[in-house]
Parts: structure tokens; sequence; C-alpha cells
């Protein structure tokens, strides 16, 4: 497994051991080799910040990809609940 150069820190690495786990044990989707490569390539893309929010967004959604980070400005928005969703005067 070759962790980008700017990503191979204890912080980092710890939240990818988070994801396989997630993933291969969790989620029950085994990640192959060829899927690990290409998912490092794509954290690789972002900062050692970034790349930590993404997964975390991913495990925390209980997603079994990885995408960008949502924001309101991408038009993702949490879900709310219905206590949350509207205001008492």
């Amino acid at each position: 497994m070759d962790i980008p150069k700017h990503l191979d820190t204890p912080e980092f690495k710890a939240t990818w051991e988070d994801w396989l786990e997630y993933r291969n044990g969790e989620k029950g989707v085994k990640l192959g080799p060829i899927a690990i490569k290409r998912q490092l390539k794509f954290l690789g893309k972002h900062t050692e910040t970034e790349a930590i929010k993404i997964i975390d967004q991913s495990i925390n959604s209980n997603w079994t990809g990885l995408f960008e980070v949502k924001t309101f400005n991408n038009k993702w928005q949490p879900k709310q609940s219905k206590e949350s969703s509207w205001c008492r005067s």
C-alpha cells in the first residue's frame, strides 16, 4: 500500500486504518488492491486535513465510498430531525 508522502503521518494512517476496518468489517464490503490504490490516489490530491475529513464524512454518513467533502455550497445538506426543521416563536 503506497500512501502518498504528504499523507504518511500518524493521524492519516490511523484514520485510513479506521476506514479499512469500517469497510472490511462493519460494512462487509472488502477493498481490493486496485480500489485501495485508487482511493489513496484520490486522497493524495488533497491535504492531510481534507483527506481525513473525507474519510470521516464517509464513515459518519455510513457510506461505502469516498467523496469530496459535502458543504452547503455544493447542494448537500445534512438531514435534519423533525424537531430541528422548525422553530417555535
